[in-house]
């Protein structure tokens, strides 16, 4: 700035040396608009693709099959594992003698029925889940229906 121009700008006061300031960043050259949301675009294609990734990831490990056939998971298949899976049916039971669902509750008290020793803990879980069943008005799983989910299971595997 001239001389000239700073005399003036002290006879007008603080204020105007703020707007000459203001003026003179303005004048800053900047890139334009276009860039700005190319740049944005990218960062977000880049972000959606890395989430995307990572949910087809999650997915796969979730939903892997092995040999064409989805595999069940554990909790659904214990009731047909054999005399360990008693004890872990005993184990995952809930305090009210249910297990995650309905279906479960039916499908485990049968397989804790089954079970050769109505003892211990198994008999404990076997009343509680009867209970259970009386209670909340759910038919208890007939031999039959017990065995064909068995079979079911069994052939998955295969």
């Amino acid at each position: 700035m001239s001389r000239d121009l700073e005399e003036t700008l002290d006879e007008l006061g603080p204020e105007y040396r703020e707007v000459v300031a203001w003026l003179k960043t303005s004048r800053a050259p900047r890139r334009p608009r276009i860039v700005r949301k190319l740049r944005f675009s990218r960062a977000a294609v880049s972000s959606l693709a890395a989430a995307s990734a990572s949910i087809a990831l999650a997915f796969f490990a979730l939903f892997r099959s092995e040999g064409g056939r989805c595999r069940a998971p554990v909790e659904y298949t214990a009731a047909f594992g054999g005399p360990g899976s008693v004890e872990e049916l005993v184990k995952t039971q809930n305090p009210d003698g249910s297990w995650s669902s309905d279906f479960l509750t039916r499908q485990n008290a049968a397989a804790l029925g089954r079970a050769a020793f109505h003892r211990g803990r198994t008999g404990i879980a076997y009343r509680k889940a009867m209970r259970y069943m009386k209670m909340n008005g759910i038919a208890a799983l007939s031999s039959e229906e017990f065995d064909s989910r068995f079979d079911r299971a069994l052939a998955r595997t295969k």
